[in-house]
């Protein structure tokens, strides 16, 4: 076990450790407020040890294995409610930011359209320094580790890239460096929560960066497979299902269509 999984274990240990002893009732809220893959993985884990502790009465063990361990449907409410930020709760957000790699990550969330991980494994190295330092003015770009192994490209305003260069000259850090001072899902879900609830007054999880800025730039472009090349999707109907669009655009580009 590694030793992120076993910060992120100990989390969770803390959260449910009150709820003891368990029940299907006092599972099912814990699911439902901590809905991921880790969590129910560490349940998992849970259960595992408690039926194989020999100080536990049978009938402990037999309560134990009857517990069952699943996802909760309509937990992840912004999953469920499809929310799109507008560009102006994105400035929002980073403008109750004090420091300037939390600003920068938030940015990063939205132009670049990152999913979490993503985001945690971005290096140094990964942003096209040379190229982009010859002419300023341009984008730049940035090298992505997507799921399955797959490698794109997206691009990063130029104020964004002067801003990060900033901050890793302060903070001296070298190619190899990870660009986001944090190591885990859970710290970063944790971070978001924290900074979304101050800012908005709403959790907000990094997919929500991602399908907002999906779905700006199909309504300023109306080009949906750039959108795809953008998210990294395989599957266009993934893309089409990934993103939300306005009632207003909608109506706008219906009415334009009707009209010639």
């Amino acid at each position: 076990m590694s030793e992120r999984t076993i910060k992120e274990y100990l989390y969770y240990y803390r959260k449910v450790e009150p709820m003891f002893p368990l029940t299907q009732g006092k599972l099912n809220a814990f699911l439902r407020g901590n809905n991921n893959n880790v969590a129910r993985a560490f349940l998992r884990n849970l259960k595992e040890f408690i039926l194989e502790d020999d100080n536990l009465s049978d009938e402990g063990k037999l309560r134990a294995s009857q517990l069952r361990i699943k996802k909760i449907r309509g937990a992840d409410n912004a999953k469920k409610e499809k929310i799109v930020l507008s560009p102006e709760d994105i400035e929002r957000i980073v403008l109750s930011i004090k420091s300037e790699w939390g600003k920068d990550t938030i940015r990063l969330l939205y132009y670049c359209s990152l999913r979490g991980h993503e985001l945690l494994k971005i290096k140094v190295k990964d942003f096209n320094w040379i190229d982009w330092e010859i002419d300023e003015k341009k984008n730049g770009r940035l090298m992505i580790a997507g799921k399955r192994g797959r490698v794109r490209y997206v691009l990063v305003p130029p104020y964004l890239m002067e801003s990060i260069r900033n901050v890793i000259v302060q903070e001296n850090m070298n190619l190899e460096t990870n660009f986001i001072p944090i190591n885990s899902k859970v710290t970063l879900w944790r971070y978001l929560d924290k900074i979304s609830k101050k800012a908005l007054g709403r959790h907000i999880s990094s997919h929500v960066f991602r399908r907002s800025f999906a779905t700006h730039l199909l309504e300023g472009t109306k080009n949906i497979k750039l959108v795809q090349e953008h998210l990294g999707h395989k599957d266009l109907s993934t893309t089409q299902h990934y993103i939300q669009l306005s009632k207003e655009f909608y109506d706008q580009e219906y009415t334009k269509f009707l009209n010639g």
